[in-house]
């Protein structure tokens, strides 16, 4: 099993272990090497490519090339087949934690994410 965190991280006080932290996850991770794109609002909206090194029916993990200064909060992604919105859950770095954003009006994840993401079997 990869792990997306290889050592301790706090998170409000608590000290959470990579294999801890992997544990809380809510759905299984498949590692990928896809360029994306990252499309962002702001003060100086643009477009940042990027890698996507994992993904799940309800988010992504990806690298960017350089520091983003302000990080914005709110991203479009699109690799592969996939183009969706996304909110940035946590940066490490160059590093970037991505959970999907779907349309309340429509069921809950991961009944939605699956038409947005096939996981290989």
């Amino acid at each position: 099993m990869n792990l997306l965190y290889k050592n301790s991280l706090s998170l409000d006080n608590v000290s959470l272990t990579a294999a801890r932290w992997a544990d809380m996850r809510r759905t299984e991770r498949v590692q990928t090497s896809q360029a994306g794109r990252l499309g962002y609002s702001g003060v100086v909206p643009g477009i940042i490519y990027c890698q996507v090194l994992d993904v799940s029916e309800l988010g992504a993990r990806v690298e960017i090339s350089e520091i983003l200064d302000p990080m914005p909060e709110f991203f479009s992604i699109e690799f592969g087949e996939v183009f969706c919105h996304a909110q940035r859950r946590w940066t490490s770095g160059l590093v970037i934690g991505l959970e999907f954003i779907f349309d309340a009006a429509e069921p809950a994840p991961p009944a939605k994410a699956k038409r947005f993401v096939e996981l290989p079997h």
